[in-house]
């Protein structure tokens, strides 16, 4: 669960069937620790595909190939 002080209210716009799935889903005061939760999953999803999509423009500007060994040991660098 968030606590009260790290949260800010914000104010957009999601599709009707969403909120209608979300509504049926996820009981009143779980909402926001579930939104919070997906969103941060999908940032994360969205960076990693982003960084993904860089490295592949890299490599194939420079020519660059890998074994799918020495890919996945730069991709995961510093992940903990």
């Amino acid at each position: 669960m968030y606590k009260a002080e790290d949260r800010k209210r914000v104010n957009f716009m999601i599709s009707k069937h969403l909120l209608v799935e979300l509504d049926q889903l996820v009981p009143e005061r779980k909402r926001s620790d579930f939104i919070n939760d997906a969103l941060e999953k999908a940032i994360i999803h969205y960076g990693r595909k982003k960084a993904c999509e860089e490295m592949d423009k890299l490599a194939a500007s420079h020519k660059i190939r890998m074994s799918t060994a020495e890919f996945m040991k730069l991709k995961n660098y510093g992940r903990l």
